[in-house]
């Protein structure tokens, strides 16, 4: 890409990422999606979980499998209105409010005027509230589900749709697979760095470093029936004793259990999405995890280590 458009698209949409934050106001003329969080003692509340995290550069275990318990999410919310064939497009995918069904979309025809409030999950004291001018939920990828098999030899096969920022497509950055087994759901997560470029162009496409503070699963059953968001914020994780180098990138795995809330075979969509905060809300590394799709030089170090 020519570096001048690059300079020219990074100044347009960074200019509203750095302005003088306003307080978010709940949308106009729309009703926020009809639910409740997850009751803490719930099993619902241990459906997902975070299984192992291991350091990219050093091969160190801040989570390990064989040693330490799972870390579940720290924040679930089950949505029984409007039923789970609500559909939100996230593009060209900036975090930007109003831009996606995390983002606080009112305006795609198929989510007939519903949304999501994105400041929902942004729980911890040093959250920054998406708003005009701050960033918010940036989508990582959909994961389809489709029956194939009948009886006893009926299985899920799962498709992995890449998100794109902008003209950028993050299967060239993200490794992501979603499954079932006979020992139930499993996903993970890794920074494949094969192309750096794309680290350095979908940096100046959102005029900001790319970091993530939280991770958050959408999994949606059959038409018509309830749907359940699950996120990990990784500050209070942090802060309740999640020990990780934080400079490092991290390859993470976890579990996910349908039958706590759908049945094996009736989950039919999965989206993950990552919220991104604003640069200068970011605190110093050792208080914030840095883990994913972001910061130029993490790439250039893998590489190297390689």
């Amino acid at each position: 890409m020519n570096r001048l458009l690059i300079f020219v698209i990074a100044s347009l949409v960074s200019s509203a990422s750095f302005a003088t934050a306003i307080p978010y106001t709940p949308l106009p003329n729309t009703d926020p999606v009809v639910g409740a969080y997850c009751d803490p003692d719930s099993n619902l509340k241990t459906a997902v979980s975070i299984d192992s995290m291991t350091n990219l550069i050093d091969g160190t275990k801040p989570v390990d499998a064989d040693n330490d318990p799972p870390v579940y999410a720290t924040g679930c919310y089950a949505v029984s209105d409007p039923n789970n064939d609500f559909q939100s497009t996230y593009d060209p995918n900036t975090g930007k409010l109003y831009e996606g069904m995390y983002n606080g979309d009112p305006e795609n025809p198929d989510n007939t005027g519903y949304y999501v409030d994105p400041n929902i999950f942004l729980t911890h004291e040093n959250d920054q509230w998406v708003d005009d001018d701050n960033p918010g939920w940036i989508s990582l990828a959909s994961i389809g589900v489709e029956e194939v098999g009948e009886g006893e030899n009926k299985e899920l096969d799962f498709s992995i749709d890449y998100s794109f920022i902008g003209i950028y497509d993050l299967d060239d950055l993200l490794d992501i697979t979603f499954g079932i087994d006979d020992d139930g759901g499993f996903w993970s997560l890794n920074f494949n760095p094969a192309n750096e470029n794309i680290v350095e162009l979908i940096t100046a496409i959102l005029g900001r470093p790319t970091v993530f503070d939280h991770l958050s699963f959408m999994f949606k059953g059959p038409s018509h029936q309830d749907w359940y968001m699950y996120d990990f914020n990784f500050r209070e994780l942090i802060a309740g004793g999640l020990g990780v180098d934080l400079n490092d990138p991290h390859h993470i795995t976890g579990s996910w259990d349908s039958s706590l809330f759908f049945g094996k075979f009736d989950v039919s969509h999965i989206e993950i999405v990552a919220h991104d905060p604003p640069p200068d809300e970011i605190p110093e590394p050792q208080s914030l995890m840095i883990f994913a799709l972001g910061l130029i030089l993490l790439a250039g170090r893998y590489k190297m280590k390689a």
